[in-house]
């Protein structure tokens, strides 16, 4: 029956409308829940009931359409509206909100996957980041917390955040400075020149050599007297203390005999090896202000051709030659004076020494060598200038005195030594012969190695010279060299220690005629070595002076600006990136990546199932994720210390409500009209 038939329609828009409503009523019960999305009905019609099929057009008669009658309406669907929520800032960095499109990943207590808009997140005892709620845990890549590192297309795991449980220090690789060197300053070249009285082997005996053992030294009386018996035996130590440029050094202690122990800094059995010891105690860089000069072979029977380079003595047999002639080159304006010491280092004449006597624009005259010495080859070079060290009757001091030559510089002047054997005799007063001078500078600073120890270094910074050339540019002006003293440096061979080093490291720095910074040499690095101190070995890092100046003012001012190294610090905090990199932030300011956040984004993300928790399944058209880094493959961003609000928009739904309601009473008229008319059909039959 027609009425029934409506009647019946009616009660499936009544069913509709009250599916409607639930959806309505969960969407407004949710409007303040995380991450929500607002979810809406789709009707379709149900069977048509057709009464007439129609008919084509025949002849001069148009067709005739379908006679249908509809059955009613049903509920197609419910889908999602996966549209972006309001980001709203909560403060907490745990909390995670979704810039776009994608999910969450998380596992359940099965290990099981689940998806989620919901970033409401913490971090449980076990350094995990999860939702508390239920305890699902975020899935992303960890870094491998020795080198902190992250390696892409890993499996998923639950990101590890180990608040308080996680140490790293970081070794300095380099040191930059900012300041200003006296470019006008005095020119560097006298060093510290101090001399001993003559030691000797044994009580009357000669003067002691590098070879004499020190338990057999004794040493010549300041007045008249019997030779001195310092008393040194086997095991005893001697205690090394001095001054420089006006800076205590710390004490050093060298043992004798052929075994150190705990504390020593230094160990040997003859003088020689005590001379390389009280060397390294006094931070002397040998062999960095000498001035080389390179020599080539005259000819023989025409010796000191003129404008030669360097010819300095005379062929085998002849008689001594006792100049140096180089055109073009100003040796006044290089610094070099009466009584500077002439040594040559390579060749037939290494090792022979003279002493300036006469200084010209490009010729140096000095005593006599000896007539034996044959001619210098091509290429061969001595050294103006004295050059740093310490040796045992070095000339011209007398043989068996300990002459100790220092690097040039006031910063670099060596005082009030004092070497004392255990049991208090003093080796020797020392007596002065040249001071230090030059302009110079000193800066101190602290480095560290891999595993966070700190070592203090000293940089000295001396004027080399001046209108000197760029080795690298070829231009004009200012040389000035640094030296770098630590006292955590070892001597070592191989594996084996021998001692302690204060020198580790030195290099130039160019300056232009403008003041500017020209270049500073590749090689000047500072090397510490470290055996057996648990850290990495050499710990090396370069000295950057290129913000440095060199213009004129009163002084030179030279500051550690920053350094790259790091003491032992232990992961603090953390944050999270718009990439979903999560960044640990550690007590000694130091940051490394420990994690990474990963999304998910599917082609139908409204063919999720929807779970309880927020949370969504994957289903048959769904499709699989796609899983990426925040901001790739279409994926949106993670903003840290924010939570996507409910899309559920309450202008809508109240709208929607208020048509459902006049639908459903609409329906419910439907059946009350046919109703009615079924009753007045029955009081025809009455």
């Amino acid at each position: 029956m027609a009425l029934i038939r409506a009647m019946n329609s009616a009660i499936s828009g009544l069913r509709s409308q009250q599916f409607k409503i639930d959806v309505i009523g969960d969407n407004l019960a949710n409007s303040t829940t995380t991450g929500f999305k607002a979810a809406r009905v789709n009707f379709h019609t149900v069977l048509n009931q057709t009464l007439s099929f129609g008919s084509s057009p025949q002849g001069n008669l148009g067709g005739i359409n379908p006679l249908q009658i509809g059955l009613g309406v049903g509920t197609a669907e419910t889908t999602r509206n996966f549209t972006q929520g309001e980001l709203e800032t909560t403060g907490v960095a745990s909390d995670l909100g979704i810039d776009g499109d994608g999910f969450f990943i998380l596992t359940d207590g099965s290990g099981g996957r689940v998806f989620s808009r919901d970033g409401s997140f913490g971090i449980s005892s076990q350094n995990v980041l999860v939702n508390p709620s239920n305890g699902y845990i975020v899935q992303g890549i960890n870094a491998d917390l020795t080198t902190f590192t992250i390696a892409s297309g890993s499996t998923l795991q639950g990101v590890n955040i180990p608040i308080g449980q996680v140490q790293i220090a970081v070794a300095t690789t380099v040191a930059n400075f900012n300041g200003n060197l006296n470019g006008a300053g005095a020119q560097a070249l006298e060093g510290t020149v101090i001399e001993s009285s003559v030691l000797l082997d044994g009580s009357g005996g000669p003067a002691a050599v590098s070879g004499t053992l020190l338990t057999d030294i004794f040493r010549q009386p300041d007045t008249a007297g019997p030779d001195i018996d310092l008393g040194i035996d086997t095991g005893d130590t001697i205690l090394v203390s001095a001054k420089k440029g006006g800076r205590a050094l710390p004490p050093k202690v060298f043992r004798v005999g052929t075994t150190p122990i705990a504390g020593d800094d230094g160990y040997g059995t003859t003088l020689g090896e005590f001379t390389q010891f009280l060397q390294r105690s006094l931070g002397i860089n040998t062999g960095s202000t000498e001035l080389l000069i390179s020599a080539t072979r005259d000819d023989d029977n025409n010796p000191n051709t003129p404008g030669v380079t360097g010819v300095a003595t005379s062929y085998a047999g002849g008689p001594p030659y006792t100049s140096v002639t180089q055109t073009g080159r100003d040796f006044t304006a290089e610094g070099v004076q009466v009584g500077d010491i002439v040594r040559w280092n390579t060749g037939i004449g290494s090792g022979q020494i003279s002493q300036i006597t006469a200084v010209g624009t490009d010729t140096i005259t000095f005593n006599a060598l000896s007539s034996t010495l044959g001619q210098p080859d091509i290429g061969d070079e001595f050294s103006v200038h004295e050059p740093p060290r310490v040796s045992i009757g070095g000339f011209p001091s007398d043989a068996g005195r300990l002459r100790i030559a220092g690097n040039v510089g006031t910063a670099s002047d060596i005082t009030d030594v004092s070497i004392v054997t255990s049991d208090g005799l003093s080796i020797s007063p020392f007596y002065t012969r040249q001071s230090s001078a030059g302009e110079s500078t000193i800066t101190n600073l602290t480095v560290y190695d891999s595993i966070g120890n700190a070592h203090l270094v000293e940089l000295t910074i001396v004027l080399e010279t001046k209108g000197g050339t760029d080795s690298a540019t070829g231009e004009p002006g200012n040389v000035f060299r640094f030296f770098a003293e630590g006292d955590d440096n070892q001597l070592v061979s191989g594996t084996t220690i021998l001692g302690l080093d204060r020198v580790t490291g030195t290099g130039q720095i160019t300056f232009g005629i403008d003041g500017q910074f020209l270049s500073q040499n590749n090689n000047a690095n500072v090397t510490f070595n470290l055996l057996n101190q648990g850290a990495s070995t050499p710990l090396q890092f370069r000295p950057d002076l290129s913000n440095v100046t060199g213009f004129a003012s009163q002084s030179s001012q030279v500051f550690l600006r920053e350094q790259d190294g790091f003491p032992m610090g232990t992961l603090m905090d953390y944050s999270i990136g718009v990439d979903g990199l999560v960044t640990g932030i550690f007590s000694n300011g130091v940051t490394r990546s420990i994690a990474q956040i990963m999304l998910a984004r599917f082609a139908n993300p409204e063919g999720l199932q929807g779970l309880d928790a927020n949370n969504f399944l994957t289903s048959a058209n769904s499709g699989q994720p796609i899983i990426g880094n925040p901001g790739e493959l279409g994926i949106g961003g993670v903003r840290s210390g924010a939570l996507e609000a409910s899309n559920v928009d309450f202008s809508r739904e109240f709208t929607s409500l208020i048509i459902a309601q006049r639908a459903f009473q609409a329906n419910t008229r439907v059946i009350t009209t046919a109703d009615n008319m079924l009753q007045d059909l029955i009081r025809i039959v009455g």
